[in-house]
């Protein structure tokens, strides 16, 4: 009971943690889009902007979608025995499709903000993040497993090639 509910709060953990490195993406490319363009505001000016109740319910719509995206590509399940290469491809996959949804609600929603170079910048910068961070949560978990934590012992009783 102590393992299902300690594995239930770790998946969840992840869940709202890549979920999360996607809407830090989508920051990320504004600021970089700003900063590029050479019309950077203050910190007074950024804290005086108006959001729009359309703005939350369109951003809330992209994280259930990134959420259903990272969720068909695997992110969610045990990645112990892959190698780095498919790690890395998955999450290129998942950047990818989130860019496509990305750009589909921008349309649907009229955002006049996400043009070519915006895509690029939040593709780039979401694909960056989620590969370090499954790399780092890899290499973390290996550690730890190392010392001798985060195991399962199974005992296997048999000789014939099912036991094998």
């Amino acid at each position: 009971m102590i393992n299902t509910a300690k594995r239930h709060i770790l998946l969840t953990g992840s869940k709202v943690f890549f979920t999360t490195l996607m809407a830090l993406s989508l920051i990320l490319a504004t600021a970089i889009l700003v900063a590029a363009d050479g019309h950077g505001i203050t910190f007074s000016e950024f804290l005086t902007i108006r959001i729009k109740l359309l703005n939350c319910i369109v951003i809330a719509l992209l994280l259930f979608i990134w959420h259903g995206i990272l969720s068909f590509c695997g992110f969610y399940q045990s990645k112990r025995l892959s190698t780095r290469s498919s790690l890395i491809i998955e999450a290129t996959q998942a950047t990818t499709l989130a860019s496509i949804a990305l750009m589909l609600v921008a349309r649907l929603f009229r955002v006049g903000m996400v043009n070519l170079r915006f895509l690029v910048a939040f593709w780039f910068t979401s694909t960056i993040l989620e590969i370090i961070a499954r790399l780092a949560l890899r290499y973390s978990l290996g550690k730890i497993r190392l010392k001798g934590h985060n195991l399962r012992h199974v005992l296997i009783l048999g000789t014939n090639s099912r036991a094998v």
